[in-house]
């Protein structure tokens, strides 16, 4: 049990909150602010990894483990994956919760909280030497809440590290 015992943040206060921590960023690092959510999911990565029970480094595993974390802790409804083909990936995301700041931001053409995209990027990187990349950092809004991306993959040198990166 929590401290002070369970709680929930609100959808509403999430997207205030966001909203303003991105258009700070923007607003202070300008392009440069995307590279504040890069390592944001390289971070959190690290600190879920351990929960997930990842039981293998095959790109889909990875995914799927992260995209039923991200469910389970209600951050989106579903998503989902299409191959492309061997080097490509069209990923969307079904009701993630900040959605209201990421039309918000989009609009302002401002740094969006790519937050299960980074998760999801730095996975890959970490668990199966993939440098993910995608084709738009800013992602189709479809009917429905969902938000589309199209990403390639790059494999990285044995043991290299490099950053999961929004440019192909």
């Amino acid at each position: 049990m929590e401290p002070h015992g369970p709680r929930m943040v609100t959808a509403e206060l999430l997207n205030v909150e966001l909203y303003g921590i991105f258009k700070a960023i923007t607003d202070l690092f300008g392009e440069k602010g995307w590279d504040v959510i890069w390592r944001v999911g390289e971070i959190v990565f690290d600190e879920i990894e351990p929960a997930l029970h990842i039981p293998d480094d095959e790109p889909s595993t990875v995914m799927r483990a992260i995209g039923e974390y991200l469910k389970r802790v209600g951050y989106l409804r579903d998503v989902r994956g299409r191959s492309l083909g061997p080097d490509a990936l069209e990923y969307e995301m079904i009701d993630p919760v900040p959605w209201p700041a990421a039309e918000k931001l989009l609009a302002e053409r401002a740094v969006l909280p790519h937050f299960s995209t980074a998760l999801m990027m730095a996975g890959l990187k970490k668990r199966c030497g993939i440098r993910a990349s995608m084709e738009d950092v800013r992602p189709e809004m479809l009917a429905g809440h969902v938000a589309r991306e199209r990403w390639a993959f790059h494999r990285l040198p044995e043991g290299s590290q490099g950053p999961a990166d929004r440019r192909g």
